[in-house]
């Protein structure tokens, strides 16, 4: 009701509603991920977001905006296209990742996934990290907390539009 409320014309695309024109729809795209991490909030994890992306066109290149709030850690992760982004307000300005790789974040896995790839990462990353939510992990690589993430299965961009702009 508050999307219609806008009277605005854009597509939203979202995991629940899969692409919904609003006014007369048009190349702007609202891309919206409501709970990234679900396994984790139905299990009471504290690790799972919402994510919203603004677009100009139907590409991640395109995404102009983001913004992904951590449930959990009550973090609000806000980045504008050649604006910089920000942590909780401030300018995100944590440390560069360390190369090599201490801590590497797997996401978007099962246990399949994880033993069949883990032991390809002996060598490359000292520790390995399944926290649940790509789009919060990603927010965790451009604050410098991992130095890596790597999804085991193709990445959806209703989880990564947002986030993806901040890295």
């Amino acid at each position: 009701a508050r999307l219609v409320a806008l009277e605005a014309d854009f597509l939203l695309v979202s995991e629940e509603l899969g692409e919904r024109p609003f006014g007369a729809g048009g190349p702007m795209r609202v891309v919206v991920d409501p709970i990234d991490g679900s396994v984790n909030a139905k299990r009471g994890i504290p690790f799972f977001a919402l994510s919203l992306a603004v677009a100009n066109g139907p590409t991640m290149g395109d995404v102009t905006f983001g913004y992904v709030y951590d449930f959990g850690a009550r973090e609000e992760w806000l980045v504008e296209q050649g604006r910089g982004a920000l942590l909780n307000g401030r300018p995100l300005t944590g440390p560069a990742p360390k190369d090599p790789i201490e801590i590497l974040s797997f996401e978007a896995t099962t246990t399949a996934f994880i033993a069949d790839k883990a032991t390809a990462m002996l060598g490359v990353a000292k520790r390995l990290r399944v926290m649940g939510s790509l789009a919060l992990s990603l927010c965790h690589l451009a604050a410098g907390r991992v130095d890596g993430v790597c999804s085991l299965k193709h990445a959806r961009s209703i989880d990564i539009a947002a986030a993806q702009l901040l890295v």
